[in-house]
């Protein structure tokens, strides 16, 4: 990204567009320097490389790669750069409406100030901000209304996020783990790699197996399959698509996998589930 826009040696100034949701990006030289500023509006900032402190009238608190800060609308605040690892940050900029009247107070849910994050929600945040940039440059039909769409997306996001973390005793792993379960519920279609799952999560296979049991109380693959079925009972149960397609939209790779899963769950056919009208 260094190379797609000049490095910065004061904050970015920023005008709030007309929908209360503005994105950009803000690349800082090694003699970055900010003074002590306030907004009118919230402010998310996404620290993609380098070190910093998010310094307020009360504490000063070291940041860096990954790290999500949560600047709250009036608060005096400003950051400074390790001078060694400069920053990059990605920042989303929230008039008060778009957070329906909450001006005083904590973020919902999200907590104020840095907020340690695990690679999982980094990953999914940083893909939420990439898709409100592509509809901020786009400019298509409706943009406007997708960024407040993603923006809010995004709050809820970092609301169950704290409100996982305030559990006592867990563990980064544990609070990776647990959102990887709550968005298999939304993605229970889609190919799975276990492997790959554990990678998101930032453990090792062995120890994101262990969470996810303990979590669950079941293993991976016996959790998947139990979303899928459910969500196959739901379809043949409207009785308006043939097992075939449901076997698809399920995500089952093959219809002799689904009949073999959707027996020893149900204990019969899909098509007799289906034809028995429950």
């Amino acid at each position: 990204m260094a190379g797609m826009q000049p490095l910065r040696r004061q904050p970015v100034v920023f005008r709030m567009p007309a929908c209360g949701v503005g994105v950009f990006e803000s690349l800082h030289d090694r003699d970055f320097q900010s003074k002590p500023m306030r907004h009118r509006f919230w402010k998310l900032l996404l620290t993609l490389r380098g070190a910093g402190r998010f310094e307020t009238a009360g504490s000063s608190s070291r940041f860096e790669e990954g790290d999500l800060v949560v600047v709250p609308i009036g608060q005096q605040h400003r950051l400074v750069d390790d001078p060694q690892r400069p920053l990059s940050l990605l920042a989303v900029c929230l008039d008060r409406n778009v957070l329906k009247g909450r001006t005083t107070g904590a973020l919902p849910g999200a907590g104020v100030g840095v907020m340690r994050v695990d690679p999982l929600l980094e990953r999914s945040v940083a893909a939420l901000i990439r898709r409100m940039m592509y509809e901020q440059s786009a400019e298509l039909a409706g943009s406007e209304l997708m960024r407040v769409g993603l923006a809010k997306q995004l709050l809820a996001l970092l609301s169950r996020r704290a409100q996982d973390g305030a559990k006592r005793g867990q563990t980064a792993g544990q609070r990776a783990v647990r959102l990887y379960v709550q968005q298999l519920s939304r993605t229970f279609f889609e190919p799975v790699d276990l492997d790959a799952a554990a990678r998101r999560t930032g453990l090792s296979r062995r120890r994101f197996t262990q969470l996810f049991r303990q979590i669950t109380g079941q293993s991976h693959g016996t959790y998947l399959r139990k979303l899928r079925i459910e969500h196959a009972r739901l379809l043949l149960s409207r009785g308006r698509r043939t097992v075939t397609m449901v076997a698809f939209e399920c995500g089952f790779a093959d219809l002799s996998s689904f009949y073999r899963a959707f027996a020893r769950e149900e204990g019969r056919s899909p098509g007799t589930f289906r034809d028995a009208g429950e």
